[in-house]
């Protein structure tokens, strides 16, 4: 009987000191804040390639100490979390400081990674009250991350690009501690990251075609919108040089009522940029950064290039509109992203790269008087006069010198005389 005894507290301890090395611990549990049924709108997930992922929680049973998150991906990836703690609505919300910041990011495994496979398991380090709160997701570098979507749950409100995302939940679920002690203070791991935003459609351009061949317009020109962060450059997405290189000329500028009242307003940002790109297979992504950080806002960018640039035409978008010589281009987008940065200091300061000065016309030469020797001038010039009046006086005084010289002589040479007689 002893033994069984000893057996059952041994097991017991094992299986405690099993917990505690875990992923989570044995006081914590986790609060699944998604339903278990299928999105109404048949949707199987968002991804953070197409735009801005959030979700509003409602986090009950304990102290917020982290998350565990599914989705579907393939590496490369590397995805921000940012925490807020709510606040009023989403834009009041997002324009506090997060209380957490972090990334998950995977750049080794080989093939699709499936939901419950490799689920991303986030810890807090601190551990925050009971209460609502904001999770975004954001796009770093590589590719995407998809959270599947459900039916609403009570718990959870699921966002896309700001704005609720009706009768659905992501999956994903909270961590809670209620034993754990009260620590509130902001645990942020990502200062100055940038983020990626798509500004461009999801699929292929309605009029079929693979790319827009910029040369063949005098400029084309992308509009979107800038809702989380500080505007700091965009992404030429696989960039399509047909050379291989190429100067292509940007200009940014602060959207104002229409295109055309837009462009006529002095960019915030003006430079021509020299770019390289690879073959097919090869194109990269080409970042294009301002050193400038422009506040949220609807912007344009236009671009003019003669040396082979090609953009990928996509689908539509909402809030997005691509433009080629001024008229909308209403079976696309073109694939470029937005650089935004969320802690970066405003900085409008605007960027004017020097235009290439234009070579002056020749300055017709006046046709003047060709010097001439002494012996050849007629009618001196003014300068000429000047010179001559003073040369005229040297050669006076010389014989004025001479003629006293030689009347003293010939006075001398007539007393010589009278004093010999």
């Amino acid at each position: 009987m002893k033994n069984i005894t000893r057996m059952i507290l041994f097991t017991l301890a094992l299986i405690l000191c099993l917990a505690s090395f875990g992923g989570i611990h044995a006081e914590e549990s986790l609060i699944k804040m998604y339903s278990d049924e299928e999105a109404p709108d048949g949707s199987r997930f968002k991804n953070t390639g197409e735009g801005i992922v959030a979700v509003r929680l409602n986090v009950k049973g304990g102290k917020f100490v982290g998350l565990v998150v599914p989705s579907w991906y393939a590496a490369p990836m590397s995805t921000a979390l940012i925490l807020y703690k709510w606040d009023t609505d989403y834009r009041t919300t997002i324009s506090g400081s997060p209380i957490f910041s972090d990334m998950i990011e995977d750049s080794v495994s080989q093939g699709w990674v499936n939901p419950g496979e490799a689920d991303f398991t986030v810890d807090f380090d601190r551990a925050f009250a009971e209460g609502e709160y904001l999770l975004v997701y954001y796009r770093l570098s590589g590719n995407p991350l998809h959270i599947p979507t459900h039916a609403a749950h009570s718990d959870s409100v699921a966002y896309f690009e700001q704005e609720v995302y009706e009768n659905v939940s992501y999956r994903i679920n909270c961590i809670v501690d209620p034993a754990a002690e009260l620590n509130e203070e902001p645990n942020t791991n990502i200062d100055s990251q940038e983020v990626i935003i798509a500004a461009y459609g999801n699929g292929a351009s309605a009029d079929g075609l693979s790319y827009i061949q910029v040369g063949n317009y005098a400029s084309v020109a992308h509009k979107f919108s800038v809702k989380n962060g500080k505007f700091t450059g965009i992404v030429f997405n696989d960039l399509f040089l047909e050379t291989g290189y190429g100067e292509i000329e940007l200009k940014v500028y602060k959207w104002k009522d229409d295109y055309d009242t837009t462009t006529s307003q002095t960019p915030i940002y003006h430079n021509v940029i020299e770019a390289e790109s690879g073959g097919p297979g090869q194109y990269e992504h080409f970042y294009v950064r301002f050193d400038r950080a422009y506040a949220l806002g609807d912007y344009l960018v236009e671009i003019s290039c003669y040396d082979g640039l090609n953009l990928w035409a996509h689908a539509t978008k909402e809030g997005v509109t691509s433009y080629l010589d001024g008229d909308v281009y209403e079976e696309g987008t073109l694939k470029l992203d937005i650089i935004e940065n969320l802690f970066a200091e405003l900085d409008e300061r605007p960027v004017y790269t020097p235009e290439p000065t234009e070579t002056p016309e020749p300055t017709p030469t006046l046709e003047t008087t060709p010097t001439q020797t002494a012996a050849e001038t007629e009618k001196p010039t003014e300068t000429g006069e000047k010179d001559d009046k003073g040369n005229t006086g040297i050669i006076i005084g010389v014989v004025v010198v001479a003629i006293i010289a030689v009347a003293a002589i010939v006075f001398i040479i007539i007393r010589s005389k009278k004093g010999r007689e």
